[in-house]
């Protein structure tokens, strides 16, 4: 089904949950028909690659085949159309795990994962995860609310 125009009842649901599926959608489209077919304190959960970083705009900007022509990255105005329709709350990832990671990647390889680097990248994106004036250096979101 077309996720930029649902077809199910209204207040059909508990809960809509999205890996990834949000940035390839109109989002504004998307957000009124998941607000529609969710109940009343219906439950989201949004796992999204987020495009505020400076240096993963152009990463992005060099490598477009890596994407689908129809992908756009939620962006800080993304924030606000969810905002009009759901209460929620976000937490920001892979910041400095990335960049940890690529090293601890080079330096154990690729059996090793519980080193100290990367719980290192790890704690350091949980600590600036908490700084709001931070979040656009993350590179992704899950968002989590409830149906206003």
């Amino acid at each position: 089904m077309d996720a930029n125009n649902l077809t199910f009842e209204d207040n059909s649901f508990d809960i809509v949950f999205g890996g990834a599926i949000l940035h390839h959608l109109n989002i504004e489209k998307a957000i009124h028909h998941i607000h529609r077919v969710l109940k009343p304190g219906g439950k989201i959960v949004f796992l999204e690659p987020l495009n505020m970083n400076p240096l993963y705009k152009i990463y992005r900007k060099m490598n477009p085949k890596e994407r689908t022509p129809d992908e756009h990255a939620l962006v800080s105005s993304d924030f606000k159309i969810i905002k009009k329709k759901f209460t929620f709350d976000h937490y920001f990832f892979d910041f400095l795990t990335v960049v940890f990671g690529f090293i601890s990647l080079k330096i154990f390889g690729d059996k090793k994962y519980d080193n100290w680097i990367n719980k290192l990248g790890f704690n350091l994106d949980v600590f600036f995860s908490k700084i709001t004036i931070l979040h656009s250096l993350f590179a992704r979101v899950i968002i989590y609310g409830s149906k206003k």
